[in-house]
């Protein structure tokens, strides 16, 4: 079952009508311990390698079993569109900067504000991962913008 499909209902429904079923999980687990020994590794269509391992959670109420299923294909595929994507916001960042220092450029801080807000709209993803302070001087001109981009800590192809 696609993640899209699998509302809390679906499988709910499933269940009380004895079917199996496999579904993405729609969330990210909190607490759990990947069982090593039932790990194995399996390969797809195009023989590339996938390792597959039994998840256990110290708060599984419905009986679930969850799999922690890695791809190095798709995390290749998963880190480039994060590259394009943050050069891209980094980009429109660098105009929303430059735009400070040219004659007709926004420079009122609503202006300004409701730019950066437009772009974190556009990549909510990558702009989680950016701290942007604007500097202004006492007449509410911005002067400056300085971000800074934290750590990901997120796995890709998992």
């Amino acid at each position: 079952m696609e993640a899209g499909i699998a509302t809390e209902d679906n499988p709910a429904m499933l269940r009380e009508k004895g079917f199996d079923y496999l579904c993405v999980s729609r969330s990210d687990l909190q607490e759990y311990s990947i069982e090593e020994a039932a790990g194995k590794t399996v390969f797809d269509s195009r023989n590339n390698p996938i390792e597959i391992s039994m998840v256990k959670l110290s708060d599984n109420e419905a009986g679930d079993l969850y799999l922690y299923v890695k791809s190095a294909m798709k995390g290749c595929k998963e880190q480039s569109m994060n590259d394009k994507l943050t050069t891209r916001f980094e980009a429109e960042l660098k105009n929303v900067k430059s735009s400070l220092s040219k004659a007709r450029g926004v420079k009122e801080e609503g202006a300004v504000k409701r730019r950066i807000g437009r772009l974190q709209q556009k990549y909510p993803l990558i702009s989680k991962r950016y701290t942007i302070a604007l500097k202004a001087d006492e007449t509410g001109t911005d002067n400056d913008i300085t971000y800074e981009r934290s750590k990901s800590g997120k796995e890709f192809g998992v």
